[in-house]
């Protein structure tokens, strides 16, 4: 009764205008699938240096639900300290540039990661403090040139 042909289609097609929203299945949780089947999952290994930090299983039935920005931010969750790195994406390991490529987009779908993956979280590099750039800092060689408000010399960087 709630449902409606979707116009310029097949008129057998019809669509659902309430939105299907499927929660994640807890432990313990009885399955209604015929024989008690094993589902299809997705077991994703987090790892920084070899060393395991994080283990997620999803049902492969979800990944077309979850994106790769709520996988990274799961890992962020992991390091909510302020001492804690700043991760920035996800990659393969082994390298699979095409994984990685899709690891960067963030509204793209996990449906596409094998049954089994490692990824290893990209840290972003401390930033140097900066410091201003002064005339210590250079060898002067000697004078190219003088002008009404200047003189213009040329000079080494000592450092």
């Amino acid at each position: 009764m709630g449902d409606k042909l979707i116009p310029d289609m097949h008129p057998t097609v019809k669509m659902n205008p309430k939105p299907c929203v499927q929660m994640l299945p807890h432990e313990g949780d009885v399955s209604f699938e015929p024989n008690n089947a094993p589902r299809e999952e997705i077991k994703i290994e987090i790892r920084i240096k070899d060393k395991t930090i994080m283990h997620l299983k999803i049902e492969k039935a979800h990944s077309s639900k979850l994106t790769c920005e709520w996988l990274l931010n799961q890992v962020k969750k992991k390091f909510s300290s302020e001492s804690a790195p700043r991760i920035v994406g996800l990659k393969a390991v082994p390298v699979s540039l095409s994984l990685d490529y899709w690891l960067s987009m963030p509204t793209k779908t996990l449906e596409v990661l094998p049954s089994q993956v490692v990824l290893e979280p990209i840290i972003a590099r401390a930033r140097e403090a900066k410091r201003k750039v002064g005339l210590q800092d250079f060898e002067i060689c000697g004078m190219l040139g003088k002008g009404g408000y200047s003189h213009v010399y040329l000079g080494n960087d000592i450092m």
